[in-house]
Parts: structure tokens; C-alpha cells; sequence
């Protein structure tokens, strides 16, 4: 089974293999790295273009993505279609699943892993793996250490996030319409639906992240609740604490490890030359 899994990642490519393995999973792409490929294309570039796109990727339900898309569309028909031709769940907020509880659209997590095991990177496979494993274990560590001084219910900059959002909720106005359900009204004819009892808002903001967003902190301010209980249970102090109680089991150095018997050396892998450049012809000729 596992050599058919190999197979599978070397033939049908990364993306397809992790659909097969994980078909639950969620898969997005860095929005950043699809514009770097996007503004290439000749006729896509300029600043309206890129505010264009930015405002597709950040919209958060359908009808925002979609009056983006039409922008788009004026701008450039060709432009529209590559991007229609990417899934939009990929990609946009507005088809995002809301299970995960993250908005994000970048993937600076892996950018950030990247460079914190940039020493591991050039070493050979047990060198590196045993300094990824150090790192990994004072990591717990550290952020468990640090979650433990966390004076308040949540995580400190989800708290800030959250005091931003209150902030901006001055100019709404709720109306009760029973069963923990509000109409919340922006202006201009600018209307949300709130549901306290699901954690939902029509905007969807506090569907993808977990963290409520200004229409419902209205209705909480109606209500005279505080905002930090509808937060999702993942940025509280709680549940970080429980993330980081498990360890890392310290390692014995080689000179400590069992001899292994009947079993036949790993040969280092086969150094081959890298092919020679051609020479160019100015290269030739200033000979």
C-alpha cells in the first residue's frame, strides 16, 4: 500500500497524492505566490489590476466575489478567465470551507518553518532531522512557557484583533428578531444577518475565522455580553496550554545508539557531475 502511495505522488504530482491520502482536508494556495504568477502574464500587470485581485481573494461571500470578478472582467476578459480557471476555493475567502476557523491567504507558516530550519536544510538526512527535532522541542517549550504568563481568557494578539473589531462596531445597529437572531444594519441599504445561537454572520467573517466579527459584536453590545465568550474555543489560553503539554522525548547521542545486525549498509547516493555549460558565442569569440 505504501509503494502504491509513492506511485501515486510521483505520478499524479503533490496536490492530487494529498487528496488521495486526506480527502477531508482542506487545500488552499498562497494568494501571493498565484498573483506573482498572475501579474507575469503580459496585459495582467498595472496597480488597478492588482487592487482588483486583492479585492477577489479577499472578498468573503459570493456576491462580493463576484461583483470583484465582473471588475475584473472590464478590465480584462483574458485576465478574468485565468483566474476563472483556477478553483476559487483555492484561492478566495468567499468559497473558503468555514470549518477550519482560519482566513488566512498567505502561507507564511511554511516561510516561517523554512527559515527556522535553514541550517537542517544542507545536511545529511539524520544531521537534519535531529536538528529539526531539537528545535521542534524547545519550541514546545518556549510557547508553552509563554502561554502560561497570558494574563487574560485569550491568546494576546487574538485579544487586540478582537478589541479592533469593538471598535469598529460604534455605527451599527442591531434589531432583535428572536432565536438569537439579528437583521444588523450598516447604511446605504447595507444589511447583515446574525446568528448568535450558530456563531454566524452573512458576512461570513466570524464563519472563517472564529472570531466575531463587527456586525455581531453589535448584537453582543445589545445584549451587554462580552465578545471573548463567542470566540472560538481554539484561541483561548485553554486550549493553547493543552496544545503545548505534550513533549518531545530528549535523544541519546549516536554514541549511545544499538549496533543494528544482519542488515546491509546504506551506501551514500551516487555523485554525478552536472553537465558542462556551452560555451556562448561571445564567449568564443573574445578568445
Amino acid at each position: 500500500m505504501i509503494a502504491y502511495h509513492v506511485v501515486l505522488i510521483v505520478l499524479q504530482g503533490f496536490i492530487e497524492a494529498i487528496s488521495l491520502l486526506f480527502p477531508n482536508a482542506e487545500a488552499r494556495n498562497c494568494a501571493r505566490h498565484l498573483y506573482n504568477n498572475f501579474k507575469n502574464i503580459e496585459g495582467f500587470r498595472g496597480q488597478v489590476m492588482r487592487l482588483t485581485y486583492w479585492k477577489a481573494v479577499k472578498a468573503t461571500f459570493p456576491r462580493q466575489f463576484e461583483e470583484a470578478m465582473s471588475e475584473m472582467r472590464s478590465l480584462s476578459e483574458s485576465a478574468e478567465g485565468w483566474l476563472r480557471d483556477k478553483d476559487p476555493r483555492t484561492w478566495s475567502r468567499a468559497h473558503f470551507s468555514t470549518k477550519c476557523k482560519s482566513d488566512l491567504l498567505l502561507n507564511n507558516n511554511n516561510e516561517c518553518f523554512n527559515k527556522i530550519i535553514l541550517e537542517a536544510r544542507d545536511k545529511p538526512i539524520l544531521t537534519m532531522l535531529e536538528i529539526i527535532r531539537r528545535k521542534v522541542m524547545t519550541r514546545l517549550v518556549s510557547m508553552r512557557e509563554a502561554a502560561e504568563k497570558y494574563p487574560g481568557p485569550l491568546c494576546p494578539r487574538i485579544q487586540k484583533k478582537l478589541f479592533e473589531i469593538v471598535s469598529q462596531s460604534n455605527n451599527i445597529w442591531p434589531v432583535y428578531a428572536r432565536n438569537e437572531k439579528y437583521e444588523v444594519d450598516c447604511g446605504l441599504g447595507n444589511k447583515h444577518v446574525v446568528d448568535l445561537l450558530n456563531s454566524s454572520c452573512s458576512c461570513r467573517k466570524w464563519d472563517l475565522s472564529g472570531i466575531p466579527c463587527k456586525h455581531a459584536v453589535s448584537c453582543m453590545q445589545l445584549l451587554a455580553v462580552s465578545p471573548e465568550t463567542y470566540v472560538n474555543t481554539c484561541y483561548t489560553v485553554t486550549t493553547q496550554l493543552n496544545i503545548y503539554s505534550h513533549l518531545i522525548n530528549p535523544v541519546k547521542g549516536p554514541i549511545q545508539w544499538e549496533h543494528v545486525r544482519d542488515m546491509e549498509p546504506i551506501l551514500p547516493p551516487i555523485i554525478r557531475k552536472p553537465p558542462r555549460k556551452t560555451q556562448t558565442n561571445k564567449e568564443e569569440g573574445s578568445r
